[in-house]
C-alpha cells in the first residue's frame, strides 16, 4: 500500500517537473546597433526584432526612450508564442555632436525580464562653422537605472553622472522629480566644458508596491536638450 502511494507521489512530481515553464519570454537576436558616423542634422533608423520564446502571449505595455530625439514603435504590441514583431527606432541627430548613446526600454509582461533594453550609438559629425560648436551640451551616459527588487519602506540611492560635452558652460537651472518619494540633489549647477558633476537620487519606497517608474527632469541651458529626463525603476515587494 505504502509503495503504491510512494510511486503515485513520485509520478506526480515527475510529471510536474517535466512540464515546461509557463509564461512569455522576450528575446532578440540583436540588442545593440552602431550607426557609425553621420553628419549633424541627419536621422538614423534601425529595425530591431522582438521575439517571444515562451508559451503565452508577450504583451508590450510601453516603450521608453531616453529623449525626444529617439522614437521607437513596435509593429505589434502582442506577440504570440514563437512569434516575432519588428520595432523601428529613429534617432534625430539635429543639435547633437560627438559620441551619442541612446537606450530604448521595452516594458513587457515577461516577469523575469520586464524591462528589456536596446541600445543605439554612434558619432555625430558637426559641420565646420556650425553654431552648435559654441553651445553647451548635456550628456548622461546612462539615463535609466533599475533598482531591481526593493522591500517596501526601504530607501535606495543611485548617482547619475552629468557631463558637459559642449564648448560653453552648462547651467542646471532646475531639478524636478515626478513625486515626493524621489529626492534629487545636484553637485553643482554650473558645469564647465569637459567637466562633470554628480546627481544623487534617493527613492523612498514607503507606501508603494509593484513595478513602478519615477522621473527626474533637469532644466538646462542646452538649446537642444532644455529638459533632460532621467528614469528610475523598481519592483517593490510588500514587507512581511
Amino acid at each position: 500500500m505504502y509503495k503504491k502511494i510512494l510511486v503515485l507521489v513520485l509520478s506526480v512530481v515527475f510529471i510536474s517537473c517535466s512540464q515546461p515553464s509557463k509564461g512569455p519570454i522576450i528575446a532578440s537576436p540583436e540588442t545593440s546597433y552602431n550607426w557609425g558616423t553621420v553628419k549633424e542634422g541627419e536621422s538614423v533608423s534601425h529595425t530591431f526584432v522582438i521575439q517571444n520564446n515562451g508559451n503565452a502571449d508577450l504583451l508590450i505595455n510601453n516603450v521608453i526612450s531616453t529623449c525626444g530625439c529617439t522614437v521607437a514603435k513596435p509593429k505589434s504590441n502582442v506577440i504570440q508564442p514563437g512569434g516575432m514583431t519588428e520595432m523601428t527606432v529613429t534617432f534625430d541627430s539635429k543639435g547633437r555632436m560627438g559620441a551619442q548613446t541612446r537606450y530604448i526600454a521595452v516594458q513587457t509582461n515577461d516577469t523575469a525580464n520586464e524591462m528589456f533594453r536596446f541600445v543605439m550609438k554612434g558619432m555625430i559629425e558637426t559641420p565646420v562653422g556650425s553654431d552648435m560648436v559654441d553651445n553647451p551640451q548635456i550628456t548622461v551616459e546612462n539615463t535609466q537605472h533599475d533598482f531591481g527588487t526593493v522591500t517596501e519602506g526601504d530607501v535606495v540611492a543611485h548617482i547619475f553622472v552629468i557631463k558637459n560635452t559642449g564648448k560653453t558652460p552648462l547651467e542646471i537651472r532646475d531639478v524636478r522629480t515626478s513625486c515626493g518619494c524621489t529626492v534629487a540633489q545636484i553637485g553643482k549647477k554650473m558645469i564647465n566644458p569637459n567637466e562633470s558633476t554628480e546627481l544623487s537620487i534617493n527613492f523612498d519606497s514607503k507606501n508603494t508596491q509593484g513595478r513602478l517608474s519615477r522621473t527626474i527632469t533637469l532644466v538646462t541651458n542646452d538649446p537642444v536638450a532644455q529638459y533632460k529626463v532621467l528614469t528610475i525603476f523598481a519592483e517593490v515587494q510588500k514587507r512581511n
